[in-house]
C-alpha cells in the first residue's frame, strides 16, 4: 500500500504485525508494504523498554511513506495477527530482532525485572507489562521450561512448557501398573494350577478318578474353579 504525501491524518489508528527495533521499520495489520520509522520518532522513545509488538493497537501518523509519529494505546485488548510462529525461530522471518525461543529459567532476580537462562548467563530484562503479572502463573519460575518471546534483549511474553520429567514418570507409571497386572494375573493361575493338582491327586488315591482321558478335564475344570476363587477372594 502506498501513501501519497498528506493524505493519512495525525492519530490514525492501526494494528501492528511487525516492527522490528533495530533496522527502525514497521509493518501494519492489513497493509501490503512495510514503513520506516523516523529518526526522531527513534530516539524519542525507548522502545526496548517500552516495546511496541505484533497485535498492539497504535496512534500512527505516516508522511512520504514514513512513519513520523508512533504510540502505543494502552488497554486495548491486543489484536490476533494471522502470522504463525514456531519455537525457535525468527516471528518476523527476516532475521530481526523479533523471535521465539525455548528455554530452561536459571534464576529470577527479586525485584522481577530480570532473569537468567544460565548459570553463565547474562541478566535478561522483563518488560513492563510482563513484570505486573504473577510469575507463577505464567511460568517465569527457576527450573522451569518455557518458550519466551524476545523484543531485542527484553521478554515480551512467555508460555510454561510441559515438563518432561513429569511425562517420563506418568509413562512410567503407567507401564509399570500395566506390569504389575500382567504379574500379579501370572502368580495366580500357577497357584491355581498347584491347587487343582493337589486336589486332582487326592481325587485319584481315594478312587474318585480312574479314567486317563476323565482325568484331564477334571484337571481343567479343577483348574478354572481354583483361578476363579482366587481372583474372587
Amino acid at each position: 500500500m502506498t501513501y501519497e504525501k498528506g493524505s493519512k491524518p495525525k492519530g490514525e489508528t492501526k494494528i501492528v504485525d511487525w516492527f522490528l527495533v533495530k533496522k527502525e521499520m514497521i509493518k501494519f495489520l492489513g497493509d501490503e508494504d512495510s514503513l520506516t520509522v523516523a529518526d526522531n520518532v527513534m530516539q524519542k522513545s525507548n522502545f526496548e523498554k517500552y516495546p511496541i509488538l505484533k497485535g498492539d493497537t497504535v496512534e500512527v501518523t505516516i508522511k512520504d511513506d514514513q512513519v513520523v509519529f508512533l504510540r502505543k494505546i494502552k488497554g486495548v485488548k491486543k489484536a490476533q495477527s494471522k502470522s504463525t510462529t514456531s519455537d525457535n525461530t525468527n516471528i518476523t522471518g527476516d532475521n530481526g530482532d523479533s523471535e521465539t525461543k525455548t528455554v530452561t529459567i536459571f534464576a529470577v532476580a527479586g525485584n522481577k525485572k530480570v532473569v537468567k537462562f544460565s548459570k553463565e548467563g547474562s541478566w535478561i530484562s522483563v518488560s513492563e507489562e510482563l513484570q505486573t503479572k504473577d510469575y507463577q502463573t505464567i511460568g517465569l519460575v527457576a527450573k522451569n521450561e518455557v518458550s519466551v518471546q524476545m523484543q531485542g534483549d527484553t521478554i515480551v511474553d512467555i508460555q510454561l512448557v510441559a515438563q518432561k520429567e513429569e511425562k517420563a514418570e506418568i509413562a512410567s507409571s503407567s507401564i509399570s501398573k500395566k506390569s504389575s497386572y500382567r504379574d500379579e494375573e501370572s502368580v495366580d493361575k500357577r497357584t491355581a494350577a498347584m491347587n487343582a493338582k493337589d486336589l486332582a491327586i487326592s481325587l485319584v488315591k481315594v478312587g474318585a478318578i480312574k479314567d486317563t482321558d476323565k482325568l484331564k478335564t477334571v484337571m481343567s475344570d479343577l483348574i478354572k474353579s481354583c483361578y476363579n476363587d482366587i481372583v474372587n477372594l
